[in-house]
Parts: C-alpha cells; structure tokens; sequence
C-alpha cells in the first residue's frame, strides 16, 4: 500500500515538473518574439483624419482602437483629438494606439422665443447651450408689450453651441401715424386689397398653383409681420391659385387650445393623396380658436402636435 502511494507520489511529481517547464519555456519564447519586434516612435495623430492616421501607422504594423468620441467645434468629425500613447513615445511594434475621435461642434436647434418675456427666453437659452445675442425694440400689432416678436436665427435652426440669438422685444401697439404690416398668412387676398386701397399700397400677387388650399388663400407675404410700411410701398404676396379639378373638397378646420394650457406652438399636418405637408404653424394663447380653409384630395388626414406633441388626428372623408 505504502509503495503504490509512493508511486503515485513520483508520478504526480513528474507531471508537475513538466507543466512548469512547458510554461517556462513558453515564456522564454514568447518574450523572444517579442523583443524581437523593433522599437518604433509613435507618430503624431491629433488633427488627423481616421484615414491620415492609419497610413502613418501602416509602417508601424500597428493600428488604432477607438475608445471613445466626444464634441469639440476645433476639430471635424472623425477627427483624432488625443491619442495614447503620447506622439514620441517609443512602443514595440505592432502596438495599437488608442485615440478618442470628435464629433464636431454640437449641434443645437433654436427653440422657439415668439411671445415669451426676455427672462423666460434668456433661460430657455441656457437650458439648451445657446446664449442670449442682440436685443432691440420694434412695436406690434399682436404681441403685447415686453414680449418677443421676432427672433434671429429662426426657431428650428441647426447652429453650434453658444451660438447667439438675437430677439426683438415688442413695445406695444404703434403710435397714431405708423402704420405696420399685418399677418395675413391663411386669409383671403380680397382682405389684403382692402387694406392696401385704405393705406394707399400697391401690391403684387404670385400665384402658387400647387397649394391645396383654396384659391385666393394667402400661403407668404413679404414684408414679414409688424413691420413698418410706408406709403406708397409694394408689398408682395403668394396666393393659392386655381383649385385643380381633383380638389374638389372643401373642409374648415376648427380647433382650440385648452384653457387650461399655458402658450403653445400649433403645427398642423395634411395628408391626402397629394402627400403629407405642414399647413399651419403658430404660437397660441390658450382658449385660442384656429379657423383654418383645407381643400384635400381624396380621403384626407389631419395630425394636430402641440409643443412637438401628438394631441389629435382627425379622419376627412
């Protein structure tokens, strides 16, 4: 008994030696091969494309290993903005570098300012990485005193962050003598003819025969709402034309903003056989009524979003 645990001893022995001499000499070789491979400088890579910087690495047989991404307006996106190791070093060949790539400058869209007081506008800024630019002062005929008539860039804009924005604070209705431009975008031209023959204008109409709305609908103006018109100056209007054939239905659309919200921007979407198009976007009050002329095509679809969201749809048949 005594001689077979002997053995049993003096073969597990035996098989311990051999892994641990397997092991050794796979060390020993493994680190021959490595040191086998040339010591090589590490290039430099910041402000290279991903493209640029593989062809420096290429003689290096080495390669790149994204470790992550980030905003930086200095450098354009795909761009290697830090590497590691550091350019200069010396590393064995073969040695990946690894690098954080930019995005770019971020992008931000301008939220939309009309009819917000300065402080709330300032703060809605912020919130989004932008900053407050030039402030001036024009008088309206919708906005009330204090509140923002117009802004620079235009809401929904793509610009970089801490981008300015400049607004235009509203001083309340003009005095007696100055006469401003109303909005008559979505009403009918014969309101826009009376107007001009009582404020002694002229003005000049561009028909869009492709609108759906029905004819006569004012679809743009020029000049833009609240500003100061003189006597004797064109103003410019684009008007739905002639109703094609196929247009044949005729709807008014009715809506109202619940008393119960705060200010809203309305966009209205119509979708018939024609497509889908946005047919109406504007900042409303609450309790505010939308009275709106649809001429569709076929069986049509209405989608009301209120502050971007989905709040009704509506089937026209």
């Amino acid at each position: 008994m005594k001689r077979m645990f002997t053995k049993k001893w003096q073969l597990f022995l035996a098989l311990f030696l051999l892994l641990g001499v397997t092991i050794f000499l796979f060390l020993q070789l493994a680190g021959t091969i490595i040191h086998q491979k040339k010591i090589v400088t590490v290039p430099n890579l910041v402000g290279k494309p991903i493209e640029e910087a593989l062809e420096l690495l290429a003689p290096l047989n080495s390669g790149l290993q994204k470790i992550n991404e980030r905003y930086d307006k200095k450098f354009a996106p795909g761009t290697v903005i830090q590497q590691f190791p550091s350019a200069g070093l010396t590393v064995r060949e073969g040695k990946n570098i690894r690098v954080i790539l930019s995005r770019g400058g971020e992008i931000i869209f301008i939220p939309n300012l009309s009819n917000q007081s300065l402080p709330r506008a300032e703060i809605a800024l912020r919130r989004v990485g932008l900053g407050l630019g030039e402030v001036s002062q024009s008088y309206s005929l919708t906005i009330e005193k204090g509140k923002i008539i117009r802004q620079t860039p235009p809401a929904g804009s793509a610009v970089g962050k801490e981008s300015l924005v400049n607004l235009v604070l509203s001083l309340g209705n003009p005095p007696a003598g100055m006469l401003l431009m109303p909005d008559f975008v979505n009403k009918d031209i014969s309101e826009v003819e009376r107007w001009a023959e009582e404020n002694n204008l002229k003005i000049r109409e561009e028909e869009d025969l492709n609108s759906t709305l029905p004819k006569g609908t004012i679809l743009k103006q020029a000049p833009s709402p609240d500003t100061v018109i003189t006597k004797g100056s064109e103003i410019k209007f684009v008007v739905s034309g002639q109703i094609k054939e196929v247009l044949k239905k005729l709807y008014w659309l009715h809506y109202e903003i619940s008393q119960a919200d705060e200010e809203k921007n309305v966009r209205i979407f119509l979708e018939d056989e024609a497509g889908e198009r946005m047919i109406y976007e504007k900042k409303h009050s609450p309790g505010t009524k939308i009275d709106l002329p649809l001429a569709v095509q076929g069986v049509a679809k209405i989608k009301i979003f209120s502050e971007d969201v989905l709040v009704e749809e509506r089937l026209l048949e």
